[in-house]
């Protein structure tokens, strides 16, 4: 079997999982724009086979859609694939010394929705994480959007974190916060 890689988030039941070709298709095409088939064998070094049967699952899935005609190098115009947008929503959080910024996004990374405001990390963390549930749910009511469609959260803080547990190793600013999961 082979080894997956989780697009976004934690690894559990929940989190789509890709194999690593589909993993690097994602990433091309995140850091390329659209690509096709051709383009993308070429960028990751795959034969077009190979690219092609892996992007036809992705299409069956939901991970990419074919996004239009490019430009014909002679012969026929290649489809352009593109990832979905509409696959799903992920969540950045961003917890600053002084500030709690948080944005949702369509799965092609495109900001639908953003909060920023001032905050004190010096409490307790499940109350502040409490209040940054309620703002990712403010978000997602004004998008129109259920908690489910959320495929991914990423979540950065102002201190080391000890990754496989997701706790927090002695933060500076937030000494309540001394091991507390944010997985």
């Amino acid at each position: 079997m082979a080894e997956l890689l989780p697009v976004i988030g934690q690894i559990d039941e929940s989190t789509l999982m890709l194999e690593p070709l589909e993993a690097a298709v994602v990433t091309a095409i995140r850091r390329q724009g659209p690509l096709s088939r051709s383009d993308l064998s070429e960028y990751l070094d795959y034969s077009r086979a190979s690219v092609t049967g892996i992007v036809g699952r992705m299409i069956q899935t939901g991970v990419l859609t074919e996004a239009g005609e490019g430009k014909s190098a002679g012969g026929r115009r290649p489809f352009l694939l593109d990832i979905n947008p509409n696959l799903g929503y992920v969540v950045g959080v961003d917890i600053g010394a002084t500030s709690l910024d948080v944005a949702l996004a369509d799965f092609r990374g495109n900001i639908l929705r953003q909060a920023s405001e001032p905050a004190d990390v010096r409490g307790r963390p499940d109350e502040f994480l409490g209040h940054v549930a309620d703002v990712i749910d403010d978000l997602l009511a004004r998008q129109g959007a259920i908690p489910a469609a959320v495929v991914g959260i990423g979540v950065g803080v102002p201190g080391p974190v000890e990754f496989v547990p997701g706790v927090l190793i002695a933060p500076p600013l937030m000494p309540l916060w001394e091991g507390f999961p944010i997985k």
